[in-house]
């Protein structure tokens, strides 16, 4: 959370901008072919941390994280 009256600097701004327009999902193909969505709205980070854990599990369904 910004501090009043403290101005942002280049990397703070740029992260603000990155999270507020570019959202990502995480998603799943399983046996089947069939994609489904996991988890939207998440930042990139979010989301790429979020297919890794799923990933490691150990299950045959393939997870991936994506723009949008």
């Amino acid at each position: 959370m910004e501090e009043r009256g403290k101005i942002p600097n280049r990397e703070e701004r740029s992260q603000e901008i990155e999270d507020a327009t570019s959202r990502w999902a995480v998603w799943r193909q399983d046996d089947n072919g069939g994609t489904f969505l996991v988890a939207s709205g998440l930042t990139e980070a979010e989301a790429r941390s979020r297919a890794e854990a799923l990933e490691a599990t150990g299950h045959k369904q393939t997870y991936w994280a994506a723009r949008g």
